[in-house]
């Protein structure tokens, strides 16, 4: 999905939208990426059978949320995911450092396209959810306001 263009003509919901959006980005970038960083097989193409290749991703998957949960410390110590600061500034995680620079290829920005109707709807839809009562989230509104773009 993609964000709303430009900064000082959105609406507050749209605001939102955008910071939401972007975090949820992070979380997948990191979760990615410290999936890349330890298991070495994912930092280059998989010479297998689709199905091969779906069992590979599916058992680092499986192993990486079960050392998440018996020895983060180790498996993911302190640093090793992005993280942000109280004022909203990103601090990159040291599983950047331990990806192969061929890992994650960077895909570049895809031609414009116009979006289809119901993409614009859901994602309308999504920015006003993340304004009602039951979407919003406590501190979403500070950190708009915080970064100056309320």
């Amino acid at each position: 999905m993609r964000p709303y263009a430009g900064t000082s003509l959105l609406n507050k919901a749209r605001k939102i939208f955008n910071y939401r959006l972007s975090r949820a980005r992070r979380v997948i970038e990191n979760a990615f990426g410290i999936l890349v960083a330890r298991w070495r097989v994912l930092q280059k193409p998989i010479d297998a059978t689709p199905e091969r290749v779906e069992n590979f991703v599916l058992a680092c998957v499986a192993l990486h949320n079960y050392l998440r949960q018996t020895d983060s410390a180790k498996y993911s110590p302190s640093g090793f995911a992005d993280s942000e600061d109280s004022s909203g500034n990103i601090k990159k995680g040291l599983w950047r450092e331990e990806v192969n620079k061929s890992a994650l290829q960077n895909l570049g920005l895809a031609r414009p396209r116009k979006p289809k109707s119901s993409a614009t709807d859901t994602r309308e839809a999504l920015a006003q959810y993340f304004i009602s009562s039951d979407g919003a989230l406590s501190w979403q509104t500070d950190y708009v306001r915080r970064t100056g773009n309320e």
